[in-house]
């Protein structure tokens, strides 16, 4: 059973394009509810250490850019690695009946994260140019990094 690796990449984007179209499809936001519930704590984090350390900001923009940002990559991260942990106990029925390469699913954990991750990225942006009057330039720097 050998698999090329873009059948590989193929089979794994196309699980997680179905499997996130059924896990929300009964609902009109979808992952939005996951990113507004992350964009609500990046928000009182910010607000509430900003309280604390009002003295020790310079920069309140940047401040808010950088927590956001460090939150996102860390939820990016942690969840991956959670569910990386775990993954072959909660697939143990689908590795039995069917016969797919094992980096398939490590692909789909990731592309599934990842595709979250992009969409809590691209709000991110939005919703900090809509707040802030003048975007600064280091906060285009943030998406390729």
């Amino acid at each position: 059973m050998n698999h090329s690796l873009p059948q590989i990449i193929r089979f794994s984007v196309t699980y997680v394009l179905i499997e996130l179209r059924n896990s929300y499809q009964r609902t009109y936001l979808g992952t939005l509810w996951r990113t507004l519930g992350t964009f609500a704590m990046i928000a009182l984090l910010g607000l509430f250490f900003g309280a604390i350390l009002k003295g020790n900001i310079k920069n309140f923009h940047a401040y808010m850019l950088s927590l956001g940002t460090g939150i996102l990559v860390w939820e990016f991260l942690s969840t991956t690695l959670n569910q990386s942990c775990s993954i072959f106990s909660n697939q143990v029925q689908t590795l039995r009946h069917t016969r797919q390469p094992l980096s398939a699913i490590f692909l789909r954990i990731w592309f599934r994260n990842f595709l979250i991750f992009i969409q809590s990225t691209i709000i991110g942006v939005i919703l900090y140019a809509a707040l802030v009057d003048n975007l600064p330039a280091v906060s285009w720097a943030v998406l390729p990094g």
